[in-house]
Protein backbone atom coordinates (compact mmCIF):
# COMPACT_ATOMS: atom_id res chain seq x y z
CA UNK A 1 0.00 0.00 0.00
CA UNK A 2 1.04 3.54 -0.61
CA UNK A 3 0.81 6.50 1.68
CA UNK A 4 -2.25 7.13 3.80
CA UNK A 5 -5.19 9.18 2.56
CA UNK A 6 -7.20 10.38 5.52
CA UNK A 7 -10.97 10.56 5.42
CA UNK A 8 -10.79 14.35 5.95
CA UNK A 9 -8.53 14.79 2.92
CA UNK A 10 -10.80 12.60 0.80
CA UNK A 11 -13.89 14.59 1.85
CA UNK A 12 -12.16 17.89 1.05
CA UNK A 13 -11.04 16.57 -2.34
CA UNK A 14 -14.49 15.15 -3.16
CA UNK A 15 -16.29 18.36 -2.21
CA UNK A 16 -13.78 20.46 -4.14
CA UNK A 17 -14.21 18.31 -7.26
CA UNK A 18 -18.00 18.64 -7.00
CA UNK A 19 -17.78 22.41 -6.39
CA UNK A 20 -19.46 22.07 -2.99
CA UNK A 21 -16.60 23.05 -0.68
CA UNK A 22 -18.55 26.04 0.68
CA UNK A 23 -21.86 24.18 1.13
CA UNK A 24 -22.28 23.36 4.83
CA UNK A 25 -25.04 20.81 4.20
CA UNK A 26 -22.85 18.84 1.80
CA UNK A 27 -20.00 18.91 4.30
CA UNK A 28 -22.31 17.81 7.13
CA UNK A 29 -23.55 14.86 5.06
CA UNK A 30 -19.99 13.51 5.02
CA UNK A 31 -19.20 14.25 8.66
CA UNK A 32 -22.29 13.01 10.49
CA UNK A 33 -21.76 9.56 11.96
CA UNK A 34 -24.29 8.00 9.58
CA UNK A 35 -22.66 9.90 6.70
CA UNK A 36 -19.25 8.55 7.61
CA UNK A 37 -20.66 5.03 7.78
CA UNK A 38 -22.49 5.39 4.46
CA UNK A 39 -19.57 7.01 2.63
CA UNK A 40 -16.86 4.74 4.07
CA UNK A 41 -17.30 2.12 1.33
CA UNK A 42 -16.86 4.80 -1.35
CA UNK A 43 -13.83 6.20 0.48
CA UNK A 44 -12.19 2.81 0.83
CA UNK A 45 -12.89 1.93 -2.82
CA UNK A 46 -11.19 5.18 -3.85
CA UNK A 47 -8.19 4.38 -1.65
CA UNK A 48 -7.98 0.88 -3.09
CA UNK A 49 -8.13 2.19 -6.66
CA UNK A 50 -5.43 4.77 -5.93
CA UNK A 51 -3.35 2.19 -3.96
CA UNK A 52 -3.46 4.31 -0.81
CA UNK A 53 -4.03 3.27 2.76
CA UNK A 54 -7.46 4.12 4.21
CA UNK A 55 -8.35 5.17 7.74
CA UNK A 56 -9.90 2.66 10.10
CA UNK A 57 -13.68 2.27 9.78
CA UNK A 58 -15.86 4.62 11.85
CA UNK A 59 -17.70 3.46 14.94
CA UNK A 60 -20.81 1.53 13.98
CA UNK A 61 -19.49 0.38 10.60
CA UNK A 62 -20.46 -3.21 9.91
CA UNK A 63 -17.52 -4.95 8.23
CA UNK A 64 -19.36 -8.09 7.19
CA UNK A 65 -21.56 -6.22 4.70
CA UNK A 66 -18.61 -6.35 2.31
CA UNK A 67 -18.77 -10.10 1.90
CA UNK A 68 -20.38 -10.87 -1.46
CA UNK A 69 -22.01 -14.10 -0.24
CA UNK A 70 -24.01 -12.53 2.62
CA UNK A 71 -26.87 -11.16 0.55
CA UNK A 72 -27.46 -14.34 -1.53
CA UNK A 73 -27.16 -16.48 1.61
CA UNK A 74 -29.72 -14.31 3.43
CA UNK A 75 -32.15 -14.47 0.52
CA UNK A 76 -31.69 -18.25 0.27
CA UNK A 77 -32.27 -18.71 4.00
CA UNK A 78 -35.43 -16.61 3.81
CA UNK A 79 -36.77 -18.58 0.86
CA UNK A 80 -35.93 -21.87 2.55
CA UNK A 81 -37.77 -20.72 5.68
CA UNK A 82 -40.88 -19.95 3.65
CA UNK A 83 -40.60 -23.28 1.81
CA UNK A 84 -40.25 -25.22 5.08
CA UNK A 85 -43.19 -23.33 6.59
CA UNK A 86 -45.31 -24.12 3.51
CA UNK A 87 -44.26 -27.80 3.46
CA UNK A 88 -44.94 -28.15 7.19
CA UNK A 89 -48.39 -26.65 6.67
CA UNK A 90 -49.17 -29.03 3.81
CA UNK A 91 -47.89 -32.07 5.70
CA UNK A 92 -49.65 -31.06 8.90
CA UNK A 93 -52.89 -30.34 7.09
CA UNK A 94 -53.02 -33.65 5.23
CA UNK A 95 -51.98 -36.04 7.99
CA UNK A 96 -53.99 -37.17 10.96
CA UNK A 97 -57.37 -37.04 9.24
CA UNK A 98 -59.50 -40.10 8.73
Amino acid sequence: MGDKLTYAAWVAMTLRDAGLESDPQARDSYWSNSGRINKYDEYRAYCKAEKRQADDPPAGYWESKEKPWHKPAGITMGLMGVLIWFAAGVIGGTTGRR
